[in-house]
């Protein structure tokens, strides 16, 4: 790669982080291109030359937030074919876990909470982008997570019960995403961090199993 195209791709990442910062700070419609390139250090038409606009910036923001931390759980060995339910369900929830917050490890914490306020306010007011996105990189693990629990619960994919046991997985491992300031205000006179990975991952697997074998055999 020559100096002029690395010069170009480093603008280009900068522009990206900086993205994060400013539309977690203050949201797609109060944030303006000139403080993201002031943040970026770049010039003010950087971001017309690389993304062709304000809008198109936030739709790569929204991208990189949901692909980038995909390859942190990919390479855990799947389970065998034909390998029990339970045991797919422990390598989904592991591998969620990793996806979600092993990019984190190593950002600093200003990143890291930019990442989370950028998240809810996507939740509050999902952008023309979201749909995409969620087709890419959201819907093939639901649609996972409720085969699995289909069998488990030996009930219909599309079942209801299926669908609030995997409400309860999934908000398992979303809960240091939504609820970061909680934590920190229910623990004033310490640092929170966040649990080893494998730990937390083990526990919301025993939680889930325990549940499901509860919701089975007394179902509502």
């Amino acid at each position: 790669m020559s100096r002029d195209s690395a010069s170009r791709e480093q603008t280009k990442e900068n522009l990206l982080r900086a993205a994060i910062r400013v539309f977690g700070d203050k949201g797609f419609q109060a944030a303006t291109v000139r403080e993201i390139c002031q943040a970026a250090g770049a010039n003010v038409a950087a971001v017309n030359y690389h993304f062709g606009g304000k809008e198109a910036l936030y739709a790569a923001v929204l991208e990189l937030m949901f692909a980038s931390s995909k390859h942190c759980g990919r390479d855990l060995p799947c389970p065998s074919p034909g390998a029990p339910a339970e045991e797919r369900l422990r390598h989904l929830i592991r591998r969620s876990v990793l996806e979600i917050y092993g990019d984190l490890e190593g950002e600093d914490q200003a990143h890291c909470q930019a990442l989370s306020s950028l998240f809810l306010m996507e939740m509050a007011h999902p952008s023309p982008d979201l749909d995409g996105v969620i087709a890419r990189h959201v819907r093939p693990d639901t649609d996972e997570l409720f085969s699995i629990l289909s069998e488990l619960l030996a009930r219909a994919p599309d079942d209801d019960l299926v669908k609030d046991a995997g409400a309860c997985v999934m908000g398992q491992i979303l809960f240091y995403t939504v609820a970061w300031p909680i934590v920190e205000r229910l623990r004033p006179d310490e640092r929170p961090e966040m649990p080893p990975l494998d730990r937390l991952a083990e526990v919301i697997t025993r939680f889930s199993l325990a549940g499901i074998a509860g919701l089975k055999k007394n179902p509502l």
